[in-house]
């Protein structure tokens, strides 16, 4: 009866544009509960907040927006994770006996009997609120975690879980397997890292407690504490999942494991390091071979899409990608495999560490420690008969020039190299001891990328654009080509600010993407590269070859709407 009458009720208030939309409303309340709602939204009729707005005023329950929801982590520990989770509710707030409820389904009997029973168990007024299915999920997946966290170190501290060493060797009293509190909190973390896209997470030892922290698009934030006695035993933890070994805590050690999450594998890996207040821990997730983007989700576009695009279809010779660590270089030499990769072609790679891996591909991973090198690497990669060479990084003078007799004797090779810009890879290999012919002949074009932070699309706002910017847009864009600004207004631009909300953890930025410069080895620069060339001389004849800079490119996703002037001056330099 309720699910007739409020098929009335929607009826009565969906507000109908023409024919099509109050034939697709009747086809629409044919149905009952959940496909009803799922059919309406589907069908464009409302939209699911409009949707969920009806639901609120017929069930007499106060509509929230997520942003206007403010936890507090007591109310949180009145209900049990497990019933959170089982009925989808989260309690917000507590002011004397008043228990504010958030839920997505008032239609849910099973939950409201629960509520009810909690409310006269604990002599509770209880107020329910209506979130969409979307923003509850959100919600709880921000919240959840931490309560499993809270409940698990509870659980933790009244166990007293111990690390003892004895002749016999580690004795583990209660604490690291499975089943454990420790496991629950290290299961608990990674669910709340994936959940927030932390690139890394860093577990850390201080004076008086171990802190948690997450990279989240480029930045470091702070998540959770942990008392210091909990530390040694949420290490082992980890190591025992990535199969090191938990007794040696003097030397680094590096491994790897794979986690379930959401039906899918997420590969991670591990680094220990001793510090003055124990072992560091870095977990670091790795994308998958099937989740790595295209070149325009990376943010090749344009002109540095094209070159690196020519460079890779080419049947022999060297594409090199430079930048800082942590700029996404690999990603980008990644990309580039993944769509040479086919069962016709060999690809050996020789990396340090291997990050993502590539069905197909032959992937090593140097080790100095055994005399594993990338020049030592490279020479027996050369008697694998490969196609694609894939070396990590040229850092000294024999892998660049067992790199270049590659590139010269019919392979394609990628690597990276640490260089401030593209230009700059230039004068590097020849510091390094390659005479200038060789590498005119074995280098296609050189990359060099940062990663910048994207506005979150769900609060961005447009901002004033003062004379100082514009002026400053139109300096930086001088003699751009105009094809690379089809689109984009220099006289009147649009700029965008970063503002935050909850779905971007008030960040403002949700992701990161890359901004690009890319040099073909050109008639005019393999000239000036032969003259030994400075850098500048250089950098102008590839301007004059419709080169854009990092910068140039940076400027072009701010007026885009893609990030903001802040990010790219960050990254570019002042």
């Amino acid at each position: 009866m309720a699910g007739s009458t409020l098929n009335l009720f929607l009826k009565e208030h969906i507000k109908l544009k023409d024919e099509s939309q109050k034939s697709a409303l009747e086809e629409a309340l044919k149905l009952q509960g959940k496909p009803l709602e799922k059919n309406l939204i589907s069908s464009g009729l409302l939209s699911e907040k409009s949707l969920t707005k009806l639901k609120a005023e017929y069930f007499h329950i106060p509509f929230l927006n997520l942003d206007d929801v403010t936890v507090d982590e007591k109310a949180l520990e009145l209900i049990p994770s497990p019933i959170i989770k089982t009925y989808r509710i989260v309690p917000f707030s507590k002011l004397g006996n008043q228990v504010k409820i958030a839920l997505s389904d008032p239609t849910d009997l099973r939950m409201l009997e629960a509520v009810e029973f909690l409310a006269k168990k604990n002599g509770w007024d209880i107020q329910l609120f209506l979130l969409t299915e979307a923003e509850l999920t959100l919600l709880m997946q921000k919240i959840g975690v931490g309560v499993d966290v809270q409940q698990a170190l509870k659980e933790f501290t009244q166990s007293q879980t111990t690390i003892k060493q004895t002749k016999e060797g580690l004795e583990l009293e209660k604490g690291i397997g499975p089943r454990a509190p420790v496991a629950k909190i290290i299961d608990s973390l990674i669910s709340q890292a994936l959940t927030q896209r932390a690139s890394d997470i860093h577990i850390e030892p201080v004076e008086q407690e171990s802190r948690v922290r997450f990279r989240v698009d480029g930045i470091m934030r702070q998540t959770f504490a942990f008392p210091i006695s909990a530390h040694n035993a949420l290490v082992s933890r980890i190591k025992i999942l990535a199969n090191l070994k938990i007794d040696e805590q003097r030397l680094p050690q590096d491994g790897r494991f794979r986690f379930r999450w959401n039906d899918e594998d997420v590969d991670f890996r591990i680094s220990t390091f001793p510090t003055a207040y124990g072992e560091k821990v870095v977990m670091r997730s790795l994308t998958r071979a099937d989740s790595i983007p295209s070149f325009k989700e990376l943010g090749l576009i344009g002109q540095r899409e094209q070159v690196v695009i020519n460079a890779a279809a080419k049947a022999h010779g060297m594409l090199l990608v430079t930048g800082p660590t942590g700029s996404g270089k690999s990603t980008t030499l990644f990309v580039a495999l993944s769509q040479l990769n086919k069962p016709g072609v060999n690809i050996v790679t020789l990396e340090d560490p291997v990050e993502y891996l590539l069905p197909g591909a032959n992937q090593g991973q140097v080790n100095p420690e055994i005399g594993f090198t990338f020049a030592s690497g490279l020479r027996s990669i050369l008697r694998q008969d490969p196609n694609i060479i894939l070396v990590g990084e040229i850092r000294d003078r024999e892998t660049a020039e067992l790199a270049v007799h590659s590139a010269l004797t019919g392979h394609l090779v990628f690597s990276t190299l640490h260089t401030n810009d593209a230009v700059g890879a230039i004068p590097r290999l020849i510091d390094m001891g390659i005479e200038p012919f060789l590498i005119v002949a074995s280098l296609n074009a050189i990359a060099a990328q940062r990663l910048v932070r994207v506005l979150c699309d769900d609060c961005k706002k447009i901002t004033p654009v003062t004379q100082e910017i514009k002026d400053m847009l139109a300096r930086e864009l001088k003699g751009v080509p105009e094809e690379e600004l089809k689109g984009l207004n220099l006289q009147d631009p649009k700029v965008y600010k970063a503002v935050g909300c909850k779905k971007c953890n008030n960040q403002g930025y949700k992701g990161r993407r890359g901004i690009y410069e890319a040099i073909e080895m050109t008639k005019e620069v393999a000239e000036l590269t032969l003259q030994k060339a400075s850098p500048n001389k250089i950098l102008q004849a590839a301007l004059a070859g419709g080169m854009i800079t990092l910068r140039q490119d940076g400027f072009i996703k701010v007026l885009m709407g893609t990030t903001t002037i802040e990010e790219v001056l960050r990254e570019t330099g002042q």
